[in-house]
Formats: C-alpha cells, sequence, structure tokens
C-alpha cells in the first residue's frame, strides 16, 4: 500500500502555513509586547503543552478506533456513541482544568514568575484569561483525533490554517489598531479559542454525520472499551511532557522572564522543525493502524520504511541550516541582534537534538499503532526521571544553554536505545535498515555539506550573505540525495503530480455509511 499521499500534502501544507505565520508575525508580537510581556507569551504556550496530559489519550484512542472501525467495519451508532461519549468527556474536563488554573493564577503571578514592568494584577488577569482560553479549546484535540482517524485531513488543514492564520494575524492587529497592552492579546486568545472549538465540532460531527448530534448519547461501554489504551497513551503523555517542557519551566523558575524570552524565541524556532514530521506522522498513523489490524506486514513495512526516509530526506538540511547558520536564522527572523546573539547556542543545540528526535516520529507511531503503548511509556518515564534533575543542574549551573544540552543527551539515547527494543516486536529484523537505509545517510551527507556551506559563507555584518549559501547547500543535498539513494527516489516519484484515474479508482474514501 503506497503512502496517503494526499493526506500527507494537506498536513504538510498546513503546518508550513503555520511556520509561515510565525515567522512572520513573532517579530511584530515581541516589538509591540517587547521581551518581558512575550516571556509570559511563552510561559502560556508551555502551560498548553503542560496541560495536554489530560487528554488522558482520549484523542489518539478516538483517531486510532475510528481508523480500526474502517478497517474491519463501518459501524455508524458506534462512532457516534464514541464521538458523544468523549465529548461529553471533554467539556467536563475542560471546566475543571479552568477551575485548577484560576485558583493558582494568584500563586503563580506573586510567587512563581518574576517580573519587572508587569505587576502581579496584570500577569494575574493574563493567566486567567489563558486558563479560559484552554478550558474552551480543550475539546479541539478530540475533533482533531477524529478527523484524523476518518483520514479527512485536507479539511482539518483547511480550518487549521484559518485559525492559526486568525492567531497570528489577528493579534498582530489587535496590538497594532487597539491595544499593546499584554491584556488584550490574551482577551483575543480567549474569544477565538471558544469560536475554534463550536466550528471544529460542526465540521466533525458533518463528517460522521449530523444526526448523530441529536441520536447519540454517553456511554460508559465507550470509556470501558478504550480505558487501557488511553489510560496507557495519557501516562506517555504525562512523561512526554515533562521530557518537553521541563526545560522551560525550569527557566522560568531560576531565571529572570527576559532569558525566558530569549529560551522561548530559540525553542520556538528549533521546535518548528517538528512541524516537517508532523504532517507525515498524523497522515501515517491511521495508515499504519489499518495495515497492522489486517495483519498486512509487507504493507506495514513498506509503508513505514517510506514514511521514515521522507522525513529524514525532508528534515536533515533544514536541521543544519538552524545548527551551522544559527545566529543568521535568529536574526532573519527576530530582526533582532541580541536576541540572535544570546539565543544562537540554545537555538543549535535544541537543532542538534531535532536532528535525532524527528527521525523517530514513525517509529513512535509505529508503537502506537501496533498497541504497544508500554515501550514509550517506559521510554518517557525513564527520561523524564533522568532529564528532570539534569536539566535543573544544567540551567542552574550554564543558564539557558543547559536546558537545550539536557534535550540533547536525552534525544542521542532515544535514538540510539528504542529501535533496538521496537524491532523485537514488530517488523523483526529491520533494525539494520532503519539505521543504514533510513537515516543515517541522510544525517551524514546534510551534515558534510553544510559544514562546507558554513565554511565558505562570507563573514559580512547581516544575515543574507550567509543564508545564500546555507539555500545552495540546500540545493546540492536535494540533488545528491536524490542520486545516490535509489529507495529515496522510489518514494519521491510516487509523491508528485495529480493521481492517475487508475489510483483514483482503487482509493476507498473512508466515511461511515449514510452519510455524505
Amino acid at each position: 500500500m503506497a503512502l496517503p499521499k494526499k493526506e500527507i500534502a494537506a498536513n504538510i501544507g498546513g503546518q508550513l502555513a503555520s511556520v509561515l505565520v510565525n515567522f512572520l508575525t513573532v517579530p511584530f508580537i515581541i516589538r509591540y509586547l517587547g521581551p518581558e510581556a512575550y516571556g509570559l507569551v511563552g510561559f502560556f504556550m508551555s502551560l498548553q503543552a503542560v496541560t495536554a496530559i489530560f487528554d488522558f489519550g482520549l484523542s489518539t484512542a478516538a483517531n486510532r478506533e475510528i481508523s480500526r472501525t474502517l478497517a474491519s467495519s463501518s459501524d455508524k451508532q458506534k462512532t457516534w456513541a464514541m464521538i458523544r461519549t468523549m465529548e461529553l468527556f471533554y467539556v467536563a474536563g475542560g471546566a475543571i482544568l479552568f477551575c485548577i488554573l484560576w485558583s493558582i493564577c494568584d500563586w503563580m503571578a506573586r510567587e512563581w514568575l518574576r517580573a519587572d514592568k508587569l505587576s502581579p494584577t496584570d500577569i494575574r488577569f493574563c493567566l486567567i484569561a489563558a486558563a479560559g482560553t484552554l478550558g474552551l479549546r480543550w475539546p479541539i484535540s478530540l475533533y482533531g483525533g477524529v478527523l484524523r482517524g476518518l483520514e479527512a485531513q485536507v479539511q482539518l488543514n483547511t480550518w487549521f490554517v484559518f485559525f492559526v492564520v486568525a492567531r497570528g494575524v489577528g493579534s498582530v492587529l489587535v496590538m497594532a489598531f487597539i491595544s499593546t497592552d499584554v491584556r488584550a492579546y490574551f482577551l483575543y486568545q480567549l474569544l477565538l479559542g471558544g469560536l475554534e472549538t463550536l466550528v471544529m465540532s460542526w465540521v466533525s460531527w458533518g463528517r460522521v454525520g449530523r444526526d448523530g448530534l441529536w441520536k447519540s448519547r454517553f456511554e460508559w461501554n465507550v470509556l470501558r472499551g478504550v480505558w487501557k489504551y488511553a489510560f496507557n497513551i495519557g501516562w506517555v503523555s504525562l512523561f512526554a511532557v515533562a521530557l518537553k517542557q521541563v526545560d522551560k519551566m525550569v527557566v522560568s523558575k531560576l531565571l529572570p522572564l527576559d532569558q525566558l524570552g530569549v529560551y522561548t524565541t530559540a525553542t520556538v524556532a528549533s521546535m518548528g522543525l517538528a512541524k516537517i514530521g508532523t504532517p507525515i506522522q498524523s497522515a501515517v498513523f491511521p495508515r499504519l493502524t489499518r495495515l497492522f489490524t489486517v495483519a498486512d506486514w509487507p504493507g506495514l513495512s513498506k509503508t513505514f520504511h517510506e514514511s521514515v526516509q521522507l522525513i529524514s530526506f525532508l528534515s536533515c538540511p533544514l536541521c543544519c541550516i538552524m545548527i551551522f547558520f544559527a545566529p543568521e536564522v535568529l536574526l532573519a527572523w527576530t530582526h533582532n541582534e541580541a536576541m540572535a546573539r544570546n539565543g544562537a547556542a540554545t537555538m543549535a543545540l535544541m537543532s542538534v537534538a531535532m536532528f535525532f528526535n524527528l527521525t523517530m516520529s514513525i517509529p513512535f507511531v509505529l508503537q502506537l499503532a501496533a498497541g504497544l503503548t508500554w515501550l514509550p511509556l517506559y521510554t518517557n518515564a525513564i527520561g523524564a526521571i533522568a532529564l528532570v534533575p539534569l536539566t535543573y543542574y544544567m540551567v542552574a549551573k550554564f543558564g539557558v544553554v543547559g536546558g537545550a544540552s539536557a534535550w540533547l543527551v536525552f534525544n542521542v539515547c532515544y535514538f540510539l536505545l528504542v529501535p533496538q527494543v521496537l524491532f523485537r516486536h514488530i517488523l523483526k529484523g529491520e533494525t539494520k535498515a532503519f539505521y543504514l537505509r533510513d537515516t543515517l545517510p541522510f544525517m551524514a551527507l546534510s551534515a558534510l555539506i553544510f559544514v562546507v556551506a558554513r565554511y565558505f559563507a562570507p563573514e559580512q555584518k547581516g544575515f543574507m550573505p550567509a543564508l545564500i549559501y546555507a539555500a545552495l547547500g540546500g540545493v546540492v543535498y536535494g540533488v545528491l540525495a536524490f542520486k545516490v539513494s535509489p529507495s529515496l527516489r522510489e518514494v519521491l516519484k510516487t509523491l508528485p503530480g495529480p493521481w492517475s484515474a487508475r489510483q483514483r479508482a482503487s482509493r476507498v474514501k473512508p466515511t461511515i455509511p449514510g452519510t455524505l
């Protein structure tokens, strides 16, 4: 079975739009708000990621269960009951989340966050608005899981892009024409969050049949059927948050808000590389689930390796640009020399970590598709136990660079150790192919090319001359990778251009019977 090309293309388009909007709007937000207030925005982003643990794995469970249903049968009533039950669970969870965060906002404003210009009263106001935004947007992850399970990712990304633009561009317009007060920024996010949840609910029910809005009801059997899988995913998410957000929490505690602003900017830039893997990861998960459900092992192996190669090919050159041209990339993005100078080393280290993390995104998806939730659970638990104290020590001793260094240590170990276990349980004997065909050749080739590009790049003031050499390095990498990798050529040749009539005729549209 071929890669889900249409879904991958839609996801890539959505992620590129998100990257572009962030690239264009973040410098304006920093300019209007200042580093300290933008540090508060960064804290809100971290808080959003931390609270994701209360998802309890239900959005992933919804994605997987819908994919499994479509692979074996098409039970409309079962799908309706599952969505309604989880929807009510999410609404209740959002309300509880808001109450919890509201109750600690005063403490966080006075005791946790350190500010010179913002008053505790203003910080408390922003934190309450942030809590409301998180509570209102809570069910969106469920609706995203439903649409991904249906492989309705073109529609999902259309609305995703709409709201990304509304959040980014709308925030800039609010600050440009209404108020540069950070409270106005958070109020706008609150209003938009409520609207986004209403729209995504309407779209999701439209895909499965809006009759289900009135005919479905809460059923405990639905939760009993998915609780074990969702419970494990919830713990995986909990430890993943500890791994990915502990550095920002520690920086917010140990360093001033302006340093948190620098760290947030460098982290957002490097973590933006994750958007390369997310489109492929999201598109492939339901496909791998179906192939595993029907025991199509050749199809599972082909889809897995093609996906890893595609991510490696796309991510390696961009990671190397962020590593070897870090000051120029930050300067081009923020137009702030101090930010580029202070955040370059952090961004470079974080990008090296992403170098390894991205290649592990498809193995992670394979573990979830096959129900091997214990493996990511143990991986993240062991990593969190080791990484939390390491991060605290490194940040206390080396500042913002220390947080990035700790994250790099974890990802190197992750890349080297987890595949050794994974390929003993599924796709047995394919460890060597993962390293020697799917990942390491792309890493080595891109690193070599961009070391040369960095060496010959002129040392001139400004970012443009160096980035021209970085772009030339990317072109050279693309040509050489295509020439020397027969398996990559096979993958890429299936992606461009419209689908043939034979392909369109053979493709089964994953919809629920009785719906449009």
